[in-house]
C-alpha cells in the first residue's frame, strides 16, 4: 500500500489539494447564503456528532456534518465537482483512516474542534473564516495518508 500511494503521491497531493480548496468555497458560499433553517439544521449535526460513538457512527455523523455544509453553500455543481474528486482519492475505506484507537481519539477530539469553529463561522455568517477554517480541516486525510505511508517505511515526496 505504501509503495502504491508513493507512486501516486504528486496526484494524490494536489487532489487533495482540490479537494479543500472546494471545501472552503462550499463554507464560504454557506456563511454567505444559509438561512435560520440551515443554521438550526448545521447547529444539530454538530451536536450528533459531539454525542456519537467513537469510531464509525462518529465518522457517519462527521460526514453528515459536512454534507449540511455542502448543501447550505446551494450550489450542485461545486458539490458534485467535490464528489468526483473526493472518489478518486477513496482507497475503498468504509469511512475515515483515523487509524488505531488511539489516534482514533485524537483525530475525534481534532475533529470536534475544528468542527465547533467550522460551524460558528458558517452560523454567524464569517464567510472568510468558515473558508480557512474548512480547508485546514480537511486536511486531517492528508496528514493520515502521510502518517500511514510513514508506518510503511515510505516516505512522502513534496
Amino acid at each position: 500500500v505504501g509503495r502504491t500511494l508513493l507512486a501516486r503521491w504528486a496526484g494524490i497531493r494536489d487532489t487533495a489539494d482540490a479537494i479543500a480548496l472546494l471545501h472552503g468555497a462550499l463554507a464560504t458560499a454557506a456563511a454567505e447564503r444559509i438561512g435560520d433553517d440551515g443554521r438550526a439544521a448545521l447547529r444539530d449535526r454538530l451536536d450528533a456528532f459531539r454525542a456519537a460513538a467513537s469510531g464509525f457512527e462518529k465518522q457517519q455523523a462527521d460526514a453528515v456534518l459536512h454534507r449540511t455544509i455542502i448543501d447550505a453553500a446551494g450550489n450542485d455543481v461545486l458539490a458534485a465537482t467535490l464528489a468526483g474528486l473526493e472518489s478518486q482519492v477513496s482507497i475503498a475505506a468504509p469511512a475515515h483512516l483515523w487509524g488505531t484507537a488511539e489516534g482514533m481519539a485524537e483525530m475525534e477530539a481534532r475533529a470536534l474542534r475544528e468542527h465547533r469553529e467550522l460551524v460558528d463561522a458558517v452560523c454567524d455568517g464569517r464567510p472568510v473564516d468558515a473558508g480557512v477554517v474548512a480547508r485546514r480541516h480537511v486536511g486531517i486525510d492528508l496528514e493520515l495518508l502521510e502518517r500511514a505511508m510513514l508506518r510503511a517505511g515510505q516516505v512522502p515526496r513534496g
